[in-house]
């Protein structure tokens, strides 16, 4: 009994050794596990935090190279800045102990550091808008039956609607040409051209960006508002400088001429032709659908010929006056202007016309010869700078202004009324009433009218006299 007992005894002890080794080895092995897992958890976030910061250096590098900063890429590496929270701390201070010496540089990459965060989480909203953008331009047009075109063509940012042209959108098939320019005109007055502001790009063009800001405080969000600029209300806005504010005028001035309204452009060619006197062959520009300054400025003899204008005379006249055009504000044509100026100065053109020297009537207008009375002063000199290179032309034109005798019904009527009318021919020389009216006693005696009281009722009648204006 003795051994039996001591027997079991032994088998428990050694099963119970048993036990505690395999629960030993079973506690070592799920620790051996745990480390194992531990290990494994450690290894999968230091590959995400590593794949994280490449994708983080990647947008810097990113954003360096759409500002057209990838020159400053080394800086940046050598300064260890490869997450955008380094980035975005980065001052101008900071940036140019990197050895970025360029102020507007420094500033730039402040900006596009500040904004890594918004393009990425807005960038899919942010096409969505630039699309819907285009549609609404076309719509505005009245062009909304081509949205189709544009979306085949993949057009969906404004950058690339305002690069379109011409031959773009015919191959896109928008066949109509009145379509086409009213398409490149709407793209091109949205006033958000690939998002750079028309009005900032007009400023860039001239070398003017730095006077956007005052600009827009005077609210000048569009080129329409750019276009009613002028030197006052520029010098308000803060434009101090009189060079900036006569190349802004002309800067927009500029764009109004490539981009205006077909309308405008027509009114234009009408004054142009007015000036010309050539007024009436208007209804063959518009037959012809002449209907831009750029167009009448490509016509040649051949062209003007073709439509209708037969004599050399005149087709000469309207080429030059169209080759002389600057985009300057032209003056209003008025029809029935009874003043004595008009008169005058289709008189100075008359002579010009009938000594076929109608080609230096741009000169005698810039000249400020608009009357017969300062035509008939010019010397020899004068005409000469004036363009008149020819001695006998010169010596004919003196000779023309001089002897040019206007009919003048109203001074006739007055000799008649002061029983003086065999004296016409010697008044046949003045222009008008007016220049009557400067005449003095020994002029009238010069003329032949030797008795004092006739002269005195002359001067009388003459000063009295008031013209009847043309309605």
């Amino acid at each position: 009994m003795g051994r039996r007992r001591r027997d079991s005894d032994s088998e428990s002890e050694a099963s119970g050794s048993e036990s505690e080794s395999e629960s030993e080895s079973s506690g070592s092995e799920s620790e051996s596990e745990s480390d194992s897992g531990s290990d494994s958890d450690s290894d999968s976030d230091s590959d995400s935090d590593s794949s994280s910061s490449e994708d983080e250096e990647e947008k810097i590098i990113d954003a360096l190279k759409s500002a057209g900063l990838k020159k400053h890429l080394k800086a940046f590496k050598k300064a260890g800045i490869d997450s955008i929270e380094a980035a975005q701390k980065l001052s101008d201070k900071k940036l140019s102990k990197m050895g970025i010496d360029s102020s507007s540089d420094r500033k730039k990459i402040v900006k596009a550091m500040n904004n890594l965060d918004d393009s990425d989480s807005s960038s899919e909203s942010d096409s969505e808008d630039e699309e819907d953008r285009v549609h609404d331009v076309l719509k505005g047009a009245g062009m909304k039956k081509y949205v189709k075109n544009f979306e085949k063509a993949d057009i969906d940012t404004m950058r690339a609607a305002c690069k379109l042209d011409d031959k773009k959108l015919k191959k896109m098939g928008v066949d109509n040409e009145k379509h086409r320019k009213t398409i490149i005109k709407a793209f091109r007055n949205s006033g958000d051209e690939g998002g750079e502001l028309a009005v900032e790009k007009v400023l860039k063009g001239a070398g003017l960006k730095q006077h956007m800001k005052k600009l827009q405080k005077a609210k000048v969000t569009d080129v329409e508002d750019g276009y009613k600029l002028d030197d006052k209300k520029l010098k308000k806005a803060g434009v101090d400088s009189s060079k900036d504010r006569a190349k802004i005028i002309k800067a927009f001035k500029a764009h109004k001429k490539d981009n205006g309204d077909s309308d405008d452009e027509a009114e234009t060619i009408r004054k142009l032709l007015s000036k010309a006197n050539m007024k009436k062959y208007y209804p063959l520009f518009k037959k012809q659908d002449v209907d831009t300054v750029k167009k009448a400025q490509a016509l040649q003899h051949k062209d003007l010929r073709e439509m209708g204008i037969h004599l050399y005379r005149e087709r000469r006249d309207i080429i030059e006056e169209f080759e002389k055009y600057n985009g300057e504000d032209l003056p209003s044509t008025s029809s029935g202007s009874g003043s004595s100026d008009s008169g005058a100065v289709n008189m100075v053109h008359e002579v010009l016309r009938q000594q076929y020297m109608s080609r230096h009537i741009p000169d005698f207008d810039r000249m400020g010869i608009t009357t017969l009375r300062q035509a008939r002063k010019l010397t020899q000199t004068q005409l000469r700078s004036m363009g008149v290179a020819l001695y006998l032309q010169r010596e004919r034109l003196i000779n023309a202004f001089a002897d040019y005798r206007p009919k003048n019904k109203a001074i006739m009527k007055i000799l008649i009324d002061c029983n003086l009318a065999s004296h016409a021919r010697e008044f046949e020389k003045l222009i008008d009433v007016e220049d009557a009216k400067n005449l003095t006693h020994s002029d009238l005696r010069a003329m032949g009218i030797n008795l004092y009281g006739q002269r005195e009722r002359l001067m009388r009648a003459f000063m009295e006299f008031k013209g009847k204006k043309k309605k």
